[in-house]
Protein backbone atom coordinates (compact mmCIF):
# COMPACT_ATOMS: atom_id res chain seq x y z
CA UNK A 1 0.00 0.00 0.00
CA UNK A 2 1.35 3.50 -1.11
CA UNK A 3 2.01 5.84 1.58
CA UNK A 4 0.16 9.37 1.85
CA UNK A 5 3.43 10.78 1.20
CA UNK A 6 4.05 8.70 -2.12
CA UNK A 7 0.05 9.06 -3.28
CA UNK A 8 0.41 12.74 -2.98
CA UNK A 9 3.69 12.79 -5.03
CA UNK A 10 1.81 10.67 -7.88
CA UNK A 11 -1.24 13.23 -7.51
CA UNK A 12 1.49 16.07 -8.56
CA UNK A 13 -1.06 18.42 -7.01
CA UNK A 14 -0.39 22.20 -6.39
CA UNK A 15 -1.74 25.25 -5.23
CA UNK A 16 -3.63 26.17 -8.49
CA UNK A 17 -7.26 25.69 -9.43
CA UNK A 18 -8.79 26.28 -13.23
CA UNK A 19 -11.14 28.97 -13.34
CA UNK A 20 -14.16 27.64 -16.56
CA UNK A 21 -16.15 30.10 -18.29
CA UNK A 22 -20.36 29.41 -18.57
CA UNK A 23 -19.64 26.76 -21.46
CA UNK A 24 -17.67 24.90 -18.98
CA UNK A 25 -14.48 25.63 -20.90
CA UNK A 26 -11.18 26.53 -18.53
CA UNK A 27 -10.56 30.16 -18.92
CA UNK A 28 -7.60 30.33 -16.84
CA UNK A 29 -5.64 29.50 -13.36
CA UNK A 30 -5.94 30.76 -10.26
CA UNK A 31 -2.49 30.59 -8.02
CA UNK A 32 -4.06 29.99 -4.35
CA UNK A 33 -0.89 31.35 -2.90
CA UNK A 34 -0.49 34.63 -4.60
CA UNK A 35 -3.10 36.16 -6.87
CA UNK A 36 -4.52 37.18 -3.39
CA UNK A 37 -0.84 37.95 -1.62
CA UNK A 38 1.69 35.79 -0.44
CA UNK A 39 0.71 33.47 2.20
CA UNK A 40 -1.74 35.61 2.96
CA UNK A 41 -4.12 33.98 6.25
CA UNK A 42 -1.92 31.20 6.57
CA UNK A 43 -2.41 30.86 10.36
CA UNK A 44 -2.97 27.47 9.74
CA UNK A 45 -0.26 26.69 8.46
CA UNK A 46 2.81 25.43 10.56
CA UNK A 47 6.56 26.88 10.45
CA UNK A 48 7.55 23.33 7.87
CA UNK A 49 4.09 23.77 5.72
CA UNK A 50 5.17 27.74 5.08
CA UNK A 51 8.36 27.35 4.42
CA UNK A 52 7.39 24.15 1.84
CA UNK A 53 5.45 26.15 0.01
CA UNK A 54 8.28 28.21 -1.77
CA UNK A 55 10.80 25.19 -1.55
CA UNK A 56 8.99 23.03 -3.09
CA UNK A 57 7.96 25.38 -6.30
CA UNK A 58 3.83 25.24 -4.71
CA UNK A 59 3.58 21.11 -4.93
CA UNK A 60 1.37 19.97 -2.19
CA UNK A 61 3.15 17.97 0.13
CA UNK A 62 3.00 15.79 3.16
CA UNK A 63 3.59 18.74 5.17
CA UNK A 64 1.43 21.32 3.68
CA UNK A 65 -1.42 19.54 2.18
CA UNK A 66 -3.57 20.77 4.93
CA UNK A 67 -3.01 24.57 4.26
CA UNK A 68 -3.84 23.28 0.50
CA UNK A 69 -7.34 22.79 1.64
CA UNK A 70 -8.07 25.29 3.33
CA UNK A 71 -7.09 27.22 0.97
CA UNK A 72 -8.80 25.77 -1.72
CA UNK A 73 -11.78 25.46 0.13
CA UNK A 74 -11.48 29.53 0.53
CA UNK A 75 -11.20 30.19 -2.84
CA UNK A 76 -13.84 27.87 -4.22
CA UNK A 77 -16.34 28.97 -1.36
CA UNK A 78 -16.18 32.11 -1.19
CA UNK A 79 -13.46 34.21 -3.28
CA UNK A 80 -14.22 32.66 -6.52
CA UNK A 81 -18.13 33.39 -5.62
CA UNK A 82 -17.34 36.83 -4.42
CA UNK A 83 -18.49 39.01 -7.70
CA UNK A 84 -21.68 36.63 -8.08
CA UNK A 85 -22.80 37.43 -3.96
CA UNK A 86 -21.77 40.67 -3.98
CA UNK A 87 -23.60 41.17 -6.93
CA UNK A 88 -26.73 39.51 -5.56
CA UNK A 89 -26.74 41.14 -2.54
CA UNK A 90 -26.85 44.47 -4.31
CA UNK A 91 -29.94 43.52 -6.21
CA UNK A 92 -31.36 41.85 -3.54
CA UNK A 93 -31.18 45.37 -1.62
CA UNK A 94 -32.77 47.30 -4.35
CA UNK A 95 -35.83 44.80 -3.96
CA UNK A 96 -35.93 45.03 0.06
CA UNK A 97 -33.93 46.96 2.24
CA UNK A 98 -31.71 45.75 5.01
CA UNK A 99 -33.89 47.80 7.10
CA UNK A 100 -36.95 45.06 6.21
CA UNK A 101 -34.90 42.36 5.98
CA UNK A 102 -34.21 42.26 9.97
CA UNK A 103 -37.86 42.22 10.56
CA UNK A 104 -37.90 38.25 9.74
CA UNK A 105 -36.21 35.81 11.45
CA UNK A 106 -33.74 33.37 9.10
CA UNK A 107 -36.05 31.12 9.33
CA UNK A 108 -39.30 33.14 8.34
CA UNK A 109 -37.03 34.46 5.50
CA UNK A 110 -36.20 30.66 4.37
CA UNK A 111 -40.23 30.20 4.22
CA UNK A 112 -40.93 33.37 2.39
CA UNK A 113 -37.83 32.20 -0.08
CA UNK A 114 -38.06 28.46 -0.06
CA UNK A 115 -41.76 27.79 0.41
CA UNK A 116 -43.56 25.34 3.13
CA UNK A 117 -41.31 22.33 4.00
CA UNK A 118 -44.44 20.06 5.28
CA UNK A 119 -45.38 18.60 1.85
CA UNK A 120 -49.32 17.19 1.63
CA UNK A 121 -49.50 14.56 -0.60
CA UNK A 122 -53.40 14.95 -0.30
CA UNK A 123 -53.06 18.76 -1.43
CA UNK A 124 -50.56 17.90 -4.78
CA UNK A 125 -53.01 15.35 -5.90
CA UNK A 126 -56.10 18.17 -5.64
CA UNK A 127 -54.15 20.22 -7.93
CA UNK A 128 -53.07 18.04 -10.39
CA UNK A 129 -53.64 17.28 -13.88
CA UNK A 130 -53.86 13.53 -14.94
CA UNK A 131 -52.84 13.24 -19.04
CA UNK A 132 -53.26 9.58 -20.94
CA UNK A 133 -56.09 6.76 -21.10
CA UNK A 134 -53.83 4.30 -19.51
CA UNK A 135 -53.60 6.06 -16.50
CA UNK A 136 -57.16 7.19 -16.17
CA UNK A 137 -58.08 3.40 -16.69
CA UNK A 138 -58.80 2.58 -13.23
CA UNK A 139 -58.35 -1.15 -14.22
CA UNK A 140 -54.91 -0.52 -14.55
CA UNK A 141 -54.75 0.88 -10.42
CA UNK A 142 -51.21 2.89 -11.97
CA UNK A 143 -52.57 6.15 -10.99
CA UNK A 144 -53.53 4.64 -7.37
CA UNK A 145 -50.39 2.81 -6.71
CA UNK A 146 -48.90 6.21 -7.71
CA UNK A 147 -50.93 8.08 -5.04
CA UNK A 148 -49.70 5.28 -2.34
CA UNK A 149 -45.92 4.80 -3.10
CA UNK A 150 -46.05 9.05 -3.01
CA UNK A 151 -47.88 8.72 0.78
CA UNK A 152 -45.66 5.74 1.91
CA UNK A 153 -42.44 7.74 1.13
CA UNK A 154 -40.47 9.31 4.02
CA UNK A 155 -40.57 13.47 4.05
CA UNK A 156 -36.59 13.67 3.05
CA UNK A 157 -38.26 11.49 0.09
CA UNK A 158 -41.22 13.67 -0.61
CA UNK A 159 -38.59 16.75 -0.75
CA UNK A 160 -36.15 14.41 -3.51
CA UNK A 161 -39.81 13.78 -5.27
CA UNK A 162 -40.78 17.23 -5.71
CA UNK A 163 -36.83 18.67 -6.54
CA UNK A 164 -37.14 15.80 -9.30
CA UNK A 165 -40.53 17.08 -11.22
CA UNK A 166 -40.17 20.85 -10.19
CA UNK A 167 -36.82 21.83 -9.73
CA UNK A 168 -37.65 23.19 -5.91
CA UNK A 169 -37.45 20.58 -2.91
CA UNK A 170 -40.46 22.52 -1.40
CA UNK A 171 -44.10 23.23 -1.61
CA UNK A 172 -44.81 27.08 -2.96
CA UNK A 173 -46.14 29.10 0.25
CA UNK A 174 -49.96 28.97 -0.47
CA UNK A 175 -49.83 25.12 -1.32
CA UNK A 176 -50.15 23.28 -4.44
CA UNK A 177 -52.68 25.95 -5.67
CA UNK A 178 -49.89 28.09 -6.37
CA UNK A 179 -47.82 25.92 -8.20
CA UNK A 180 -47.18 27.30 -11.67
CA UNK A 181 -47.86 25.43 -14.34
CA UNK A 182 -50.08 23.03 -12.43
CA UNK A 183 -48.30 19.38 -12.15
CA UNK A 184 -49.27 16.94 -14.61
CA UNK A 185 -49.07 13.17 -14.85
CA UNK A 186 -48.69 11.74 -18.04
CA UNK A 187 -48.81 8.33 -19.44
CA UNK A 188 -45.18 7.80 -20.75
CA UNK A 189 -45.12 6.93 -24.11
CA UNK A 190 -42.54 4.58 -25.48
CA UNK A 191 -41.73 3.08 -22.82
CA UNK A 192 -41.54 -0.56 -20.46
CA UNK A 193 -41.72 -2.12 -17.29
CA UNK A 194 -38.17 -1.53 -17.07
CA UNK A 195 -38.18 2.33 -17.48
CA UNK A 196 -37.77 4.89 -14.82
CA UNK A 197 -40.22 7.67 -14.66
CA UNK A 198 -38.77 11.10 -16.52
CA UNK A 199 -39.59 14.62 -14.89
CA UNK A 200 -39.61 17.85 -17.24
CA UNK A 201 -39.18 20.32 -14.58
CA UNK A 202 -40.05 23.40 -16.75
CA UNK A 203 -43.61 22.20 -17.27
CA UNK A 204 -43.52 20.40 -13.70
CA UNK A 205 -44.82 17.18 -14.91
CA UNK A 206 -43.83 13.25 -14.78
CA UNK A 207 -44.15 10.98 -17.59
CA UNK A 208 -45.33 7.61 -15.60
CA UNK A 209 -44.92 4.09 -17.36
CA UNK A 210 -47.45 1.92 -17.08
CA UNK A 211 -46.06 -0.41 -14.02
CA UNK A 212 -47.82 -4.06 -13.25
CA UNK A 213 -47.32 -3.88 -9.72
CA UNK A 214 -47.23 -1.13 -7.28
CA UNK A 215 -44.18 -2.80 -5.93
CA UNK A 216 -42.36 -1.89 -9.34
CA UNK A 217 -43.55 1.39 -9.42
CA UNK A 218 -42.43 2.25 -5.93
CA UNK A 219 -39.36 0.68 -6.77
CA UNK A 220 -38.82 2.63 -10.00
CA UNK A 221 -39.81 5.79 -8.40
CA UNK A 222 -36.82 5.39 -5.78
CA UNK A 223 -34.24 4.73 -8.53
CA UNK A 224 -35.35 7.80 -10.25
CA UNK A 225 -35.99 10.25 -7.47
CA UNK A 226 -33.02 9.37 -5.65
CA UNK A 227 -30.87 9.10 -8.92
CA UNK A 228 -32.24 12.17 -10.96
CA UNK A 229 -32.73 14.78 -7.83
CA UNK A 230 -29.44 15.18 -7.19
Amino acid sequence: MKSTEQTLKDLDLTFEDEVFDVAGRASKTVNLLYDRGPLKDSRHASPAAKGSLLLTQHHVTINNRVFFLDRLAEWRLYEAMSTHSDAFVKGLKRVISEEQLSMFSPEELRLLICGVTEISIEDLKTHTKVVGAGLLNTDTGVLEWFWAALTSLTTAEKSKFLQFVTGSSSAPVGGFAKLSPKFEICEAVDSTEMSLPRAHTCFNRIDLPLYSSYEQLLSKLLIAINDGAE
